[in-house]
């Protein structure tokens, strides 16, 4: 049913060597932060503490946290920690975004006035006039905005709202540090929510803005975030229905791609993101079924200081 009176809000940030991307967040959080009275958390998962300073300098982070163990995973569930009885919802955002400034106020009011045990918000990408023509024609970065009430099977931590009551029911589900390095750990999380009965609905007034670092305004940044994307799908079907399912589905989505790109080169001599979208996934469907990984989030291992000769 949904609550009455005000939601007792907690916005979970994980953030990694990105301190100029996270000031700008916690500054366009600022004034609805104070109006709804929600409480910050900033988990920098870097072990040196490197968000320290930004986090101490904005006045709405009440809490900071450095998650040394490396991972999404691991910093998302290190926010989940501190998701007490204090609170009726979580809020996760990323690092890389800024928040329109009825955000926070949009989301609550939909909690509180729907059924919604989760609510994920609309995430904007902001290009300008230095982006390839072919992605903005194409829709290559642009996300799909479905209508305000749509049932989705599944939801990312870029924008998404959580009940704790919902979670709590569902078992206090956690993220999968088996995607820590791919990416996938929230599409994860959320499918298993909904198999065990929560409901995510889509509320497209609740918007995030991603501002795209230059070096995804590429072919190859762009093709490989397709192929991982197809890969966190055929592991969750591998993970469900076998390896040889995950496969089948791979080969069937890369055969309706190829049909829609030849549609599509007909009538327009244009390939949009769409087909290009449906081979990629498919390929990375059927790889995975193979083993086939990208470990996106892989860190380069930090090299020991030499060591200190004392004659």
């Amino acid at each position: 049913m949904p609550e009455p009176g005000g939601l007792r809000a907690l916005i979970a940030i994980a953030t990694y060597l990105r301190p100029e991307s996270l000031r700008d967040l916690l500054a366009s959080l600022e004034a609805q932060v104070v109006e709804h009275s929600a409480h910050v958390v900033v988990v920098d998962n870097d072990a040196d503490g490197t968000a320290r300073v930004v986090a101490a300098d904005s006045p709405i982070v009440s809490t900071y946290i450095v998650e040394p163990a490396p991972g999404i995973a691991e910093a998302r569930n290190a926010a989940l920690d501190i998701f007490d009885e204090r609170f009726d919802v979580i809020l996760f955002v990323d690092d890389d975004e800024t928040a329109d400034a009825r955000w926070l106020g949009t989301m609550l009011q939909f909690l509180r006035t729907t059924d919604a045990d989760v609510a994920l918000g609309a995430v904007h990408t902001v290009l300008d006039d230095t982006t390839p023509p072919w992605i903005v024609r194409g829709g290559f970065l642009q996300r799909g905005i479905p209508a305000t009430g749509t049932v989705c099977p599944s939801a990312a931590t870029n924008n998404v709202a959580l009940r704790r009551t919902r979670w709590l029911d569902a078992g206090s589900p956690r993220f999968d540090p088996a995607f820590s390095m791919t990416g996938g750990s929230d599409t994860e999380l959320f499918l298993r929510l909904t198999e065990r009965g929560l409901t995510i609905l889509f509320v497209a007034e609740a918007v995030m803005y991603e501002w795209p670092p230059t070096h995804r305004l590429t072919a190859r940044w762009i093709g490989r975030r397709m192929l991982r994307n197809g890969i966190v799908a055929g592991r969750l079907t591998a993970a469900r229905r076998g390896r040889r399912a995950a496969l089948t589905r791979g080969l069937v989505v890369v055969g309706a791609g190829v049909r829609a790109a030849a549609r599509e080169l007909r009538t327009t001599r244009h390939l949009g993101a769409t087909p290009v979208r449906m081979i990629l996934m498919g390929i990375g469907e059927s790889w995975s079924a193979l083993g086939g990984r990208i470990y996106e989030y892989r860190r380069p291992r930090r090299r020991p200081a030499p060591s200190l000769s004392v004659p």
